[in-house]
């Protein structure tokens, strides 16, 4: 008759004890922990040093890293995308620039009030003047100018770098508020910049420390703003450059319309003078001094509108030394051209003149006399540049097109920045679905613990269904025997737990004590025999006996499981 078991060596069934042991309880620690992280606890309490703790600790530790970059780079981001959407609103005024861009610096990073300067030059001497000052939310109308070597603002401008006050004196700075009298102790102050050319400072004072990531995003947002500022310079100054121009004009066509009168006046007194040539006799003193002093005048204006030809040849000039100009015919062909078209399309000027404009396409509202702005994208060899460029057609007298003056800007840094802007936004987007997949692989890990405990379990309660088990110490003292063992041994428990072994014999024929059974097993790592026990009920049992050793961590024998399977 074959017995229905299976039969397990002692060192497998030795480590499927202490195997489920350990992971019934690292299974709740685990299982704890993972509900934990998942919460996005920062505080975590991980109850041992096992493989599979230490790993979930580093987890836990890279999540909440990853959770803190990603919020920083999140607010940055925002930030930036703020900014950026103030910086492409049109501004007539400086004030008006600093007014928006302080007013929003101070609410973002949570400060209470900040100054913005522009950077003047009147001749050699360079000044800082406050464009905007806004404290709790509200615009101060002050004026103030600083010399650069006269205050810590004109520092940042010379050395062109940022600095940090975090103990300010009282009798720096006093802010007003509905609350009283308060004295900030923190106060940032950073460059507003176009590449390496300083174009103001903003300062921002606080109560709270800044912290790094906010004096980061201030730097970077520094550049941002230079930008902004630097092409309402060069905006403000071709306004001005093309108001000049339009007044000259102006100023041109009155004197020729003068001139034009004064032609036809002396035409009238010619006429007169043929019709009354014996009046003009009598009156020739009189009309040759009239005809000097008309004459003097005449060639006062003429005087005038060649200095009026030269000032607007000069503004021309300006013009040309500041921005990319070109003249174009109607068709599009390059009449002449300075040097920054030469060194935008990386050419020289014999090979830019006769050929067609990159990119030219006649509009029809330059039959109206209108000017259009685009910005464009243009080759440059084997990469692109940007531009912002406007066209103005010259007309004739006829009102025909005869020229078309093109002014331009190279504006290639600010929108790579900006398409850098996005890919940064793409880059976090990918980053958020990779921290998914790794809460996925958790939860997955967390369904195979769970098998593994079940299917122990179930080995476990096998093995406790049809063989004994005992375990005693190096004293003989027993202190764990299971209830198969007990029954077929005709046992109650409190007469074997801690109960000497050599009290419970399995064979009466058997005379090792429990130490001599101690040193064979320690020696030979087990001792196995066939032995008929006698019940306290006088029935006989046959019992297959394996002594095997229990070892710990450093490999020293600490017991003994005896594993008793019976044989009738």
């Amino acid at each position: 008759m074959k017995i229905p078991f299976k039969i397990l060596s002692a060192n497998k069934y030795n480590e499927l004890i202490q195997y489920q042991k350990k992971n019934e309880t690292e299974l709740n620690n685990v299982s704890k922990v993972i509900k934990n992280i998942k919460k996005k606890k920062e505080s975590i309490k991980f109850s041992s040093n096992s493989n599979i703790q230490q790993a979930l600790k580093g987890l836990h530790n890279e999540i909440l890293l990853a959770d803190e970059a990603n919020n920083l780079r999140i607010w940055e981001t925002e930030g930036l995308a703020i900014f950026n959407n103030i910086l492409r609103e049109k501004f007539d005024t400086f004030e008006a620039l600093g007014d928006s861009i302080l007013r929003k610096i101070i609410e973002y990073v949570n400060a209470n009030q900040g100054s913005f300067f522009i950077l003047e030059e009147k001749g050699p001497e360079k000044l800082l003047k406050q464009i905007s000052r806004i404290a709790y939310g509200r615009k101060k109308h002050t004026e103030k100018i600083l010399e650069l070597n006269a205050s810590i603002t004109g520092e940042v401008v010379l050395n062109k770098k940022s600095i940090y006050l975090t103990d300010v004196p009282d009798s720096y700075i006093s802010i007003g508020s509905g609350l009283g009298e308060a004295k900030p102790k923190n106060i940032f102050i950073f460059p507003v910049h176009q590449n390496e050319k300083i174009l103001g400072v903003i300062e921002i004072a606080s109560f709270q420390i800044l912290k790094p990531h906010v004096i980061k995003f201030l730097e970077l947002l520094g550049s941002y703003i230079g930008a902004s500022i630097f092409n309402i310079n060069n905006t403000l100054e071709t306004q001005k450059l093309l108001h000049e121009s339009q007044e000259q004009t102006e100023m041109l066509k009155a004197q020729e319309e003068e001139l034009r009168q004064n032609t036809e006046e002396l035409k009238a007194i010619q006429e007169e003078m043929s019709k009354k040539q014996n009046e003009l006799i009598r009156l020739k003193d009189n009309l040759e001094s009239e005809v000097t002093r008309q004459t003097q005048e005449i060639n006062e204006s003429k005087n005038e509108l060649s200095l009026q030809v030269k000032k607007h040849d000069s503004t021309l000039n300006a013009i040309k030394s500041n921005t990319i100009y070109a003249e174009l015919s109607p068709q599009g062909i390059v009449l002449d051209a300075n040097q920054y078209v030469c060194d935008l399309f990386q050419v020289t000027l014999s090979e830019v003149l006769g050929q067609k404009r990159v990119g030219f396409e006649y509009h029809p509202c330059f039959d109206e006399g209108k000017s259009i702005s685009m910005t464009t994208r243009v080759p440059v060899g084997k990469v692109y540049k940007w531009v912002r460029e406007s066209f103005t057609p010259i007309m004739s007298d006829h009102n025909k097109v005869i020229k078309i003056i093109n002014i331009a800007q190279d504006i290639t840094d600010g929108k790579e920045k900006e398409i850098q802007l996005a890919k940064s936004l793409e880059e976090i987007q990918t980053q958020e679905e990779e921290l998914r997949q790794q809460m996925e692989e958790m939860n997955s890990i967390q369904e195979e613990l769970h098998h593994q405990k079940d299917e122990l379990f179930g080995i476990t309660n096998a093995i406790n269904q049809i063989m004994g088990i005992l375990e005693f110490d190096k004293e003989g003292t027993i202190y764990h025997a299971n209830e198969f063992m007990l029954k077929v041994a005709e046992q109650k428990i409190e007469n074997v737990i801690h109960n000497n072994i050599d009290n419970f014999k399995l064979d009466v024929s058997d005379n090792k004590s429990h130490k001599e059974l101690w040193d064979t097993v320690d020696k030979y790592g087990k001792y196995q025999r066939q032995v008929i026990n006698e019940t306290p009920n006088g029935n006989a049992v046959k019992f297959d006996v394996n002594y095997l050793p229990f070892m710990n961590n450093n490999n020293v024998m600490t017991k003994i499981i005896c594993i008793c399977r019976p044989l009738n």
